[in-house]
C-alpha cells in the first residue's frame, strides 16, 4: 500500500499581477473551507479542490489568492482520511509515469554505492528546461538535481551524521520525480511504513521543473535550497513521522537548507509570518517562518544539540525533544531558551547586534508592536500563549519617572519579563532581564528615549493553565522612585525533597542594587542550623547561579532531617522570613 502523507516544502509568494487586488489576508485553503462551510460547494467538491492543490494544479479564479498556503501537510492528512471513503477518488493522486529515468551513482563515506532515481520529463507541461550546455545526454537541470542530492546526502548523512532515508535499505535507491509542481517548491511523501513504534518509513521526493515565476528564489538556487529541504524531510521519516509535530519537521527542513546553502537564504522569505505573530505559539507557526529558533540555537550550542533532539523524536514530541537536547548539552532549558529567543527577536534590521544575536540578522523583519505610544499612565489586560511573546514601545516626550507593575493573573512564575530601554544622548540601550517581576522602577527617562517592555510566556506545559492572563500598568511618577531591592524572591524546589548530598534547594530573585547575601536556617524552636555568606552580587537576576543555593546541611555537614525549618534570607535593605519544609 501506498502511503500518501505529504510535507510541502516552501510555499512562495505569488507574484502575478493578475491578483494584485485579490484579498491579502486569506490563502486558497481558507477560501475553501469558507465556501464549504456556507453551503457554497459539497464536500466531494472541497476535497477536489484540495487535491488540486496536492497535485499543484490549477485552482478556479474564485480559489485563488496571492497568500500562499504555507503548508500542505494538514491538507494532505484531511485529503488521506477523506479517501477512506472515497477509494475511486484516489487515482487522481496516483503519479503518471516519466520519460526517462536517470539513475545518479556515488559513494559516501563508508565506501557504499548509492543511487538517485531521478524520473524526469524532456516535453510536455512537466518538462525540465532544455539547457545542456556541455552538450552530453542530460539535460543541465538534471545533472544539477544530482550535485544537489549528493552534496545534500554528503552534508547531512556523512558529515552530520543523521540516518540515512530508509529508501536506499528498502529500494536500493532513493526516487525522486520532477514535475511542475505550479506554486510549490518541493514536497517529501510517505512511500511503505517500515515500522508503526516509531512510525518510520520510505518516502520520495517530488520538486519543481523549473522556478521560473511566483517563487523568492528562482532557478538552480531555488533547485538546490529545495533539494536540501526535502532530503531532511526524507531523513526524518527514518525517525518518526508524527503529524502533530508538523511545525518542527517544518522548522528544522527550512534550517537545513540553509545550512546545505548559506548563501542562498530563501528562508527570509518566510520570517515575515513569525515576525508579524509573535504572539503565537512557537509549536503553533508553520515552521518555515520559525526557522531562526535553530539559528539560535545553532549559535549557543552548535549543531550537534539540534541533531540530539532529533534522536529523541522517535520516543518523545517535539516540545520534549528539544527541552531534553537543551539540558544534555548546558544548564539551561527550552523554557529559558525561549525567553533569550524573544530578545534576540527584537534586535533584527536597523537594531541588529549580529555579534550577541542572530548572525544574519540586518536580513530580518522588525518585530511587531502590540503598542507604540507615548509613555503616560496606561493599564493592558490581556493574555499571551505559551512559548509566545508581546512586545510594547513607548516613546518619551518629557524627563519621567516611571513605576511598571506586571501581574500575572494566576502567576508571575509563568512570565519573563523584559525592559529595554534606548537613550538617544548615548545612543545605547539598556536591557534587563526582571524575571517575572512584579515591581519595576526606572527614573530619568529623557526627551526621546524609548522603552520596550516584552511579556514571554516561557511555559512549556501545555497542561500547565489555561489561563495566561496579565495586567500591565505603567505609571508616571512626579519623584525618582525608590526601587525595592529585591522582587521575585522565592526558592525551589518547595517542599525541598533532599535525597543525596548532590540535591540543592535554589533561590531564585531579582536585585536592584549591589547587595552582600547572607541565608541562616533555625529550626522550629529557633536553634540556628546553619549561616551562609555568599557574598556580593550586583543588579540583576538570579536563579540558583553563583552558589546561591543550600545543600540541606547544617554548620557540621551532616544532612538535616525531615521537617519544618525557619529561614532568613537578608541584604542591604530588605529581609525575607519564612518556612521551608524538608522531605527526606
Amino acid at each position: 500500500m501506498r502511503y500518501l502523507f505529504v510535507i510541502t516544502a516552501l510555499l512562495l509568494f505569488f507574484a502575478n499581477p493578475a491578483f494584485a487586488q485579490k484579498d491579502q489576508t486569506r490563502n486558497s485553503l481558507h477560501m475553501i473551507n469558507e465556501a464549504l462551510a456556507t453551503g457554497a460547494i459539497t464536500e466531494d467538491e472541497a476535497m477536489d479542490l484540495k487535491i488540486n492543490i496536492l497535485k499543484g494544479e490549477t485552482l478556479p479564479e474564485s480559489f485563488r489568492s496571492v497568500i500562499p498556503i504555507k503548508c500542505a501537510f494538514g491538507i494532505s492528512a484531511e485529503v488521506q482520511d477523506y479517501l477512506k471513503t472515497r477509494p475511486e477518488k484516489r487515482i487522481r493522486l496516483e503519479k503518471q509515469a516519466m520519460q526517462a529515468v536517470y539513475n545518479y551513482n556515488f559513494i559516501n563515506k563508508n565506501g557504499q554505492a548509492k543511487t538517485f532515481r531521478i524520473n524526469y520529463d524532456v516535453t510536455g507541461p512537466d518538462a525540465v528546461p532544455p539547457e545542456n550546455l556541455n552538450a552530453n545526454s542530460l539535460p543541465d537541470w538534471i545533472e544539477e538535481t544530482a550535485a544537489a542530492l549528493e552534496h545534500s546526502y554528503r552534508l547531512e548523512v556523512d558529515t552530520m551524521g543523521y540516518r540515512e532515508p530508509l529508501s536506499f535499505s528498502s529500494f536500493g535507491y532513493y526516487e525522486v520525480f520532477i514535475l511542475d509542481l505550479n506554486d510549490t517548491y518541493g514536497y517529501t511523501e510517505t512511500v511503505t511504513q517500515i515500522s508503526t513504534n516509531p512510525d518510520t518509513y520510505t518516502s520520495a521526493i517530488y520538486i519543481e521543473n523549473d522556478y521560473i515565476e511566483g517563487f523568492a528564489t528562482h532557478g538552480y538556487d531555488a533547485l538546490r535550497v529545495t533539494v536540501g529541504h526535502e532530503f531532511f524531510h526524507a531523513i526524518q521519516f527514518s525517525y518518526n513521522f508524527r503529524f502533530s509535530d508538523a511545525w518542527y519537521y517544518e522548522l528544522s527542513s527550512t534550517w537545513m537548507e540553509d545550512v546545505t546553502y548559506d548563501y542562498v537564504n530563501d528562508y527570509y522569505a518566510y520570517l515575515p509570518g513569525y515576525f508579524n505573530s509573535p504572539h503565537i505559539s512557537l509549536d503553533a507557526t508553520d515552521g518555515y517562518s520559525a526557522a531562526h529558533w535553530n539559528h539560535m540555537i545553532e549559535k549557543k550550542y552548535g549543531r550537534g544539540v539540534i541533531k540530539k533532539s532529533w534522536e529523541y523524536m522517535p520516543t518523545r514530541n517535539a516540545i520534549t525533544s528539544i527541552d531534553d537536547a537543551i539540558k544534555d548539552n548546558s544548564s539551561s532549558n527550552l523554557s529559558k531558551n525561549f525567553s533569550e529567543f524573544a530578545v534576540w527577536n527584537y534586535y533584527t534590521a536597523g537594531r541588529t547586534d549580529s555579534i550577541t544575536y542572530f548572525p544574519e540578522a540586518v536580513n530580518y523583519p522588525k518585530i511587531k508592536l502590540l503598542a507604540n505610544r507615548q509613555i503616560l499612565d496606561t493599564l493592558v489586560q490581556r493574555s499571551v500563549s505559551t512559548l509566545a511573546a508581546n512586545y510594547y514601545s513607548f516613546y518619551v516626550l518629557d524627563t519621567t519617572h516611571c513605576e511598571i507593575t506586571f501581574n500575572g493573573v494566576q502567576s508571575n512564575s509563568y512570565f519573563d519579563v523584559y525592559t529595554i530601554e534606548y537613550n538617544k544622548a548615548t545612543g545605547k540601550n539598556f536591557f534587563i532581564n526582571h524575571g517575572g517581576s512584579s515591581v519595576i522602577a526606572l527614573n530619568n527617562l529623557l526627551p526621546g528615549d524609548t522603552l520596550l517592555f516584552l511579556a514571554v510566556n516561557k511555559v512549556i506545559d501545555k497542561n500547565l493553565s489555561n489561563n495566561y492572563n496579565y495586567n500591565l500598568s505603567l505609571s508616571i511618577k512626579q519623584n525618582a522612585i525608590t526601587p525595592d531591592p529585591l522582587t521575585n524572591f522565592h526558592f525551589y524546589p518547595s517542599p525541598f525533597v533532599l535525597r543525596s548530598g548532590s540535591d540543592k534547594m535554589n533561590f531564585k530573585f531579582v536585585l536592584s542594587k549591589t547587595s552582600k547575601i547572607e541565608f541562616k536556617v533555625y529550626t522550629i524552636s529557633g536553634k540556628l542550623l546553619r549561616k551562609i555568606n555568599y557574598g556580593e552580587f550586583g543588579e540583576g537576576p538570579y536563579d540558583g547561579n553563583s552558589g546561591l543555593y543550600w545543600d540541606g546541611r547544617d554548620t557540621d555537614g551532616h544532612l538535616v532531617p525531615s521537617g519544618v525549618y525557619i529561614y532568613q534570607f537578608t541584604g542591604s535593605g530588605f529581609k525575607k522570613t519564612g518556612k521551608i519544609a524538608v522531605v527526606r
